[in-house]
């Protein structure tokens, strides 16, 4: 997802409670993704921007989860 308008409902992220977030933004971004609503409804969460991180991985091994980045 993209983060901009209209892609996280307000009550998303309280519903599945997620361990993190990840916003797919391109650097340089022109639209003003991601969008303040996006973030507003993210705020509490781990959020991982790719347009600050890179690319994200995740792995596990059944009990725990790791996230990787490039920067």
């Amino acid at each position: 997802n993209s983060g901009g308008p209209g892609s996280a409902a307000d009550d998303f992220p309280r519903l599945v409670n997620p361990w993190a977030a990840v916003i797919s933004v391109g650097a340089g971004n022109r639209d003003g993704d991601p969008a303040p609503e996006t973030l507003a409804a993210l705020d509490g969460y781990t959020g991982l921007r790719t347009d600050e991180r890179g690319w994200i991985s995740f792995a596990t091994d059944g009990k725990r989860l790791w996230a990787e980045t490039e920067r």
